[in-house]
């Protein structure tokens, strides 16, 4: 399997960068550590992620008419989540252990400070996401997460999953594990919630931890005739859905929301083992393109 050293990004492809960056800075209470311009037809900027997870956040747009991700943008996946990226120890034992596998790593190139790169693409192997695994000597993402103690802000305390929809949780949960080594955290029984047994839903889920322990992947597949989740799937294909946040606490959240300017929808809470929680969403047409999803939980561990 691909071993990884660091789970470094979750990538966002935007038209424009800047109010995009005005929304993770301002609500979500993210912090700008970096940026590069013209890389492989990109301008890009990072941002540190408040909380555990150590998890950077990176934000791409078009550097030039001819950027690739022009096309990406103006698809049926964009704009919105684009990739996520990983160090790994070394490019040539991954793409190698690809090779062994059967999927052709995609943009092997070795940058002019000596960083190699591979992706599997996500129509080439990926389950419908695409994978960027890089190795260099230091990592990018060298922050270490911090405490939001801003109270404008939602909050965030951890990036607890990235979601990543399927025809059959099974089959991508079996490639996870057999390409990245990741193992099962919880599955939940055909139809219902994971955080609430009793509560029908349209969808079974299989969420996975990463190696790295930094954050997890939730798989979503369609479950009943009528489910949500095949109209993402027929316009869009297997692929990233959404991200899932803590935070600190719930009405703390609503509020920032409410006075951003932000409505959320889809709202949930209920008990489990006796103790709290809560969830909703923001909907991607109020942040650029990316569906967030963010919870708060009496006693942890309840929510999974």
């Amino acid at each position: 399997m691909i071993k990884t050293l660091q789970w470094d990004h979750v990538s966002i492809a935007a038209r424009a960068i800047d109010p995009v960056s005005d929304l993770w800075k301002n609500l979500f209470g993210f912090r700008e550590t970096g940026t590069f311009t013209g890389s492989s037809g990109l301008n890009g900027l990072t941002l540190e992620a408040p909380g555990s997870s150590q998890i950077a956040l990176e934000i791409i747009e078009p550097a030039d008419a001819d950027s690739y991700l022009h096309s990406f943008l103006d698809g049926p996946h964009g704009p919105g989540l684009h990739h996520i990226a990983f160090q790994v120890p070394s490019i040539e034992e991954s793409t190698n252990f690809l090779r062994s596998k059967g999927i052709m790593p995609w943009g092997e190139t070795i940058d002019e400070e000596g960083t190699k790169y591979a992706y599997i693409h996500p129509r080439g192997g990926g389950q419908g996401v695409l994978f960027q695994l890089y190795e260099s000597e230091y990592a990018w993402n060298q922050a270490l997460g911090f405490l939001d103690t801003d109270t404008s802000h939602l909050g965030i305390t951890a990036l607890n999953h990235v979601c990543h929809v399927t025809e059959s949780r099974e089959k991508t949960a079996s490639w996870y594990k057999n390409i990245f080594g990741l193992s099962t955290l919880y599955q939940s029984p055909l139809g219902t919630s994971s955080n609430d047994a009793d509560q029908k839903v349209q969808f079974s889920s299989h969420v996975l931890n990463w190696p790295t322990e930094q954050s997890r992947i939730e798989l979503l597949e369609p479950h009943g005739d009528g489910s949500f989740l095949y109209d993402f799937l027929d316009k869009r294909g297997p692929g990233l859905h959404h991200l899932t946040f803590q935070v600190s606490d719930f009405e703390q959240a609503l509020t920032a929301c409410e006075n951003y300017g932000v409505s959320v929808f889809g709202g949930r809470e209920g008990v489990t083992n006796g103790a709290r929680w809560c969830e909703t969403f923001i909907h991607p047409k109020d942040a650029f393109g990316v569906l967030v999803q963010f919870f708060w939980e009496e006693k942890s561990g309840i929510w999974v």
